[in-house]
């Protein structure tokens, strides 16, 4: 009962944080009878019904990229028993923001309107899905290579987790010398944009992806959390129990990467908000896999609604990039949880 009240409050909050996203922001404050007023009735205000579009898009993106970095990171903590797994910290959005920038220097991916200098031009994507499909394709390859380099010691978890920490190093040096050497100041600034995170670019196609690649995770972790339970009392339990450990390391890295892949192509790099949901959803749901997976995926999207309704209203009429304000919401939330009790980041369970 007590699962049941705890998810039932976090759908309730979810709702409420929609509404208030789609209410407030920019120029434009609705009432709640002014939005359903504007939706039921089909308004002409095309510049207003334009606005309610956009925010309609934003929150459902929130959701579903919540969601991704959620069941992620919970699947990833188990499978590798360390409560600091997660795409972020496993380098896989590293990876795609290297992808980004390698189709930012393909010739005719960025169109320049103005002045060339970041200050004084407009400067717009032309080729969206090249850069969408570039990160995708460096994300992938990350997690291929970590699972080459920790296969050759055994798939072990040190081995995935000093492997991942390597490449991770390796990609940002990468990135780092690619824009030293080739990036005029332009793609510098388009570069860092798109690595603050945004969640408003996303057209009603990608946001049904997103949506339909969240649920599917939702389902296929759900499926595994039995193994997932197991894996958290070591090797030699799951073992014993019929668990192939070294196969279900490959699935549930592959399975979060293709997942953190198809969410940061769209949106860019986001981080803590699936580390923070994990934590959050231990806390108060305990250490079963498939209660935390639920309440993960329900904490991940709270996040994110939360973390881009504050970017669009704190500084307003200026609207924050949503991986800068998840940050500061996770960050200290994090913090508190290194203190949060027997299901916090203390817990000896980890060892």
């Amino acid at each position: 009962m007590r699962f049941l009240a705890i998810n039932i409050a976090l759908f309730s909050l979810i709702i409420l944080l929609v509404i208030l996203s789609i209410s407030m922001g920019g120029y434009y404050k609705l009432s709640i009878q002014d939005l359903l007023n504007t939706i039921l009735s089909n308004t002409r205000d095309r510049a207003l019904a334009s606005v309610i579009d956009m925010r309609i898009r934003r929150a459902l993106t929130s959701i579903a990229v919540g969601i991704i970095l959620g069941v992620s990171s919970i699947s990833l903590q188990n499978i590798l028993r360390n409560p600091l797994a997660s795409p972020f910290t496993l380098g896989i959005q590293h990876a795609a923001a290297l992808g980004v920038g390698i189709a930012m220097s393909v010739p005719g991916t960025l169109s320049i309107v103005g002045a060339r200098t970041a200050s004084t031009s407009m400067i717009t994507i032309t080729n969206y899905y090249i850069v969408v499909g570039s990160a995708f394709t460096m994300a992938m390859m990350q997690s291929f290579l970590i699972l080459v380099l920790s296969y050759a010691i055994g798939l072990s978890i040190y081995g995935i987790i000093l492997a991942s920490i390597t490449l991770s190093f390796a990609i940002q040096a990468t990135l780092s010398l690619l824009q030293y050497l080739y990036f005029n100041e332009i793609q510098v600034a388009t570069l860092l944009f798109w690595t603050y995170g945004n969640v408003s670019r996303t057209a009603w196609l990608e946001v049904w992806i997103l949506m339909i690649v969240a649920i599917a995770g939702i389902i296929v972790f759900l499926a595994l959390s039995t193994d997932l339970d197991l894996a958290v009392f070591g090797d030699e339990v799951a073992i014993s129990s019929g668990v192939n450990i070294k196969i279900l390391r490959i699935a549930i890295l592959l399975i979060s990467s293709l997942l953190t892949a198809i969410s940061v192509s769209f949106v860019g790099v986001i981080g803590f908000a699936g580390l923070v949901a994990s934590h959050i959803a231990r806390l108060t749901v305990g250490w079963s896999s498939r209660r935390c997976i639920i309440s993960s995926a329900l904490y991940g999207a709270i996040i994110m609604l939360l973390a881009d309704f504050i970017g669009r209203t704190i500084l307003n009429p200026v609207t924050l990039p949503v991986g800068i304000t998840t940050t500061l919401v996770g960050v200290p939330l994090l913090i508190v949880l290194m203190f949060g009790g027997r299901h916090g980041v203390s817990e000896s369970r980890w060892s």
